[in-house]
């Protein structure tokens, strides 16, 4: 089978609708994506939110910053999901404990998808 993967050539001599404990489960990437959102806060009478579905580039680029510099991702996070009118609310309107739990939110839902929690 020249120019087949083991891959493949493995999946094909399979019997239809039976997978080894060997082949993991196809995920199939590029499909539709929610596109609503979570409402995590509110200042001066706006709502802001994040993402329902978090894509992978955002996930690991949160991670990537994190093994650098965890205060650092943590603003970039921030502003990646809310936008520079959100982060800047934030900065307003938010005492340090409020800060905290919007960061603690946005971290848990964005980064602990891929970190498994």
């Amino acid at each position: 089978m020249a120019g087949t993967s083991p891959t493949a050539r493995r999946r094909t001599a399979a019997q239809p609708g039976r997978v080894s404990s060997q082949d993991p489960a196809i995920i199939e990437l590029g499909a539709p994506v929610d596109a609503g959102t979570i409402d995590v806060f509110t200042a001066d009478g706006q709502v802001y939110g994040m993402p329902r579905t978090v894509m992978a580039e955002m996930s690991l680029e949160g991670l990537e910053r994190m093994a650098v510099n965890e205060a650092a991702a943590t603003v970039w996070l921030l502003k990646a999901v809310f936008g520079q009118r959100g982060y800047e609310a934030l900065k307003r309107t938010a005492t340090a404990a409020q800060l905290k739990a919007v960061a603690d939110v946005v971290s848990d839902h964005v980064l602990g998808q891929v970190e498994g929690n």
